[in-house]
């Protein structure tokens, strides 16, 4: 197992950041205006004052790689709630290089840090945010930048999480000081031991995507946790333990204010989605299906009075490799052939996802 697989626990923090601060827009009661022009060429279009789109990056200390990328839409009308996992190993053109996408956000950092930026890490979420709200033609309202450390205090300070673990799960490396343990069956994991479980994948078929159902398991679970032992007179000491591990502008008051109507959150309304594409045999990229994902950002996360369409859509194209032909094809193919894995928190509690063992 990869000293990256650590990176998947930031998932959780991101959970408990969203669950107490995604409302965060409904404070505002003033229409904004858009700065920037979402690839369409203009940045007067009006959009919904009710929806609100977040980035959520996890990323290790050691060489800032976020191996957790999720894009969040919270509309605070319908009260739905929308998570998007992109893949670490996504194909994008950065600068005129060829990256994975999980260490665009460091070049970002170094570039901040160099530059002598204060608040090094939010400004490099928010550059990293830019070039998304750019190519995917949408509004990023807030970047939120989530710290390893501390991972077992969180799960810990919301009662510890009850769930299915849905295999014997089995793995040491000694010299990462690594031991995970657990047996099949319901059952409370502290932190310690939820750790544990978003850490395994050497045991799935699909690694990395497979790991990635296993964080909606996961992640389902922390949020009933969450429904189930936070109340309003908690909020405060979770979210001065939220706070510890996020770089974000708002303060433990806000936290607090808004959380209140996201504790309300129904599981029915909350929907859980791995970006479409797939693996390139003989590549290390995972690519995006471009028509699978235009539909996505089109249905969940356009906030804008008017359609993204695919001539404005990834305009530079800088998800697709040109010069290789299957990861061309992979990029362009058609949406139905995009591997894709969406589920809603409800059916997740109910009937959990299956995922394949080697």
């Amino acid at each position: 197992m990869k000293k990256t697989a650590l990176r998947i626990i930031s998932v959780i923090a991101a959970l408990a950041a969203v669950f107490t601060f995604a409302s965060c827009g409904a404070k505002n009661t003033d229409k904004e205006q858009d700065t920037s022009d979402n690839g369409s060429g203009s940045n007067t279009g009006s959009h919904s004052e009710s929806h609100y789109n977040f980035l959520v990056l996890g990323h290790d200390r050691a060489a800032n790689l976020t191996d957790v990328i999720m894009l969040i839409s919270y509309d605070t009308d319908g009260g739905e709630l929308t998570i998007m996992q992109i893949p670490r190993d996504t194909f994008i053109d950065y600068g005129g290089n060829n990256y994975k996408i999980n260490s665009v956000y460091s070049h970002m950092y170094n570039a901040a840090k160099e530059s002598g930026k204060k608040d090094i890490e939010t400004v490099a979420a928010r550059d990293f945010a830019s070039i998304l709200e750019k190519s995917l033609c949408m509004k990023i309202h807030y970047a939120t930048v989530m710290d390893l450390d501390g991972f077992e205090e969180i799960v810990d300070a919301v009662g510890g999480v009850d769930m299915y673990v849905p295999y014997d799960m089995y793995y040491q490396d000694i010299e990462q000081g690594l031991y995970i343990n657990l047996k099949e069956g319901q059952q409370k994991l502290d932190g310690s031991k939820a750790e544990q479980f978003v850490r395994f994948r050497s045991g799935y078929a699909m690694a990395d995507i497979a790991r990635g159902d296993a964080q909606k398991l996961f992640m389902t679970a922390f949020i009933e946790s969450v429904k189930n032992n936070i109340s309003v007179s908690t909020l405060s000491s979770l979210a001065s333990s939220v706070l510890q591990y996020v770089d974000t502008e708002l303060s433990a008051e806000d936290i607090v204010y808004f959380g209140k109507s996201a504790l309300n959150i129904s599981l029915d309304k909350v929907t859980m989605l791995t970006m479409p594409g797939r693996a390139v045999t003989g590549s290390p990229y995972y690519v995006m299906n471009r028509a699978a994902v235009l539909e996505i950002i089109g249905k969940y996360y356009n906030i804008y009075d008017f359609e993204i369409t695919d001539s404005i859509f990834d305009k530079e194209e800088i998800y697709c490799n040109t010069t290789s032909s299957d990861l061309e094809s992979a990029y362009r193919e058609p949406k139905e052939n995009a591997n894709e894995s969406t589920h809603t928190g409800s059916d997740i509690s109910e009937n959990s996802i299956d995922i394949k063992l080697k």
